[in-house]
């Protein structure tokens, strides 16, 4: 082989080598597209509604001693006050006294329905004559005349614990049966454990009374 024959061959060699080394990936292309796209949306939303409706509707029954613990358009009754509480008026009295009524033993003028909302006088059989022996109620008393009467506490009926079988002095207070509510002006007045409302002692405090409708 001529020299330039082999210079030639030694040309083609070298081209060979550098095109292969070309083709080598000589560089580490680290395309790290680290994309973090780290979208955190914390979305806190603490609604906390905490409705504390505390309605408190104190309806202060404490009670009360006097008017002037209650509105206007209210009473301060208590154990003392007599009758009930009606919405509606009790009919009408047919009579005043016996002569009102027919002329006839069998029948008088005397109370009806007594302490309830029908409470009236009325034409009706004496409670001494055979159709109005059981008239009365436990705490009444059949006269001679045939009438119903609260039975005085002088005679068997038992006052209540608060008051006395006694003769009324003074602002005492006094109920059918005779039976008396001492007066006072505090509740030092009053025997242990009553209270002293109205002006008069009593069981419990008063309580404040609308009108009813």
């Amino acid at each position: 082989m001529t020299r330039s024959k082999l210079r030639l061959v030694l040309v083609i060699m070298l081209a060979v080598v550098g095109t292969a080394a070309a083709r080598c990936p000589g560089g580490e292309g680290e395309g790290e597209g680290e994309g973090e796209g780290e979208g955190e949306g914390e979305g806190e939303g603490e609604g906390e509604g905490e409705g504390e409706g505390e309605g408190e509707g104190e309806g202060e029954g404490e009670g009360c001693r006097t008017q002037a613990d209650c509105s206007d358009s209210a009473s301060c009754t208590s154990a003392n006050d007599d009758g009930p509480r009606c919405g509606i008026a009790p009919p009408e009295d047919e009579c005043f006294d016996a002569a009102d009524c027919a002329e006839s033993e069998h029948i008088t003028c005397d109370v009806q329905d007594r302490g309830i909302c029908m409470e009236h006088r009325a034409c009706i059989a004496p409670c001494n004559d055979v159709a109005g022996l059981e008239r009365c109620t436990d705490d009444e008393t059949c006269t001679n005349d045939g009438l119903c009467v609260p039975t005085p506490c002088t005679q068997g009926f038992a006052c209540p614990s608060w008051k006395q079988c006694v003769v009324p002095e003074g602002t005492d207070r006094v109920d059918a049966h005779g039976c008396v509510a001492p007066s006072c002006s505090s509740d030092t007045d009053c025997g242990g454990g009553e209270f002293c409302v109205n002006g008069n002692c009593a069981p419990a405090l008063g309580s404040c009374e609308l009108p009813v409708p």
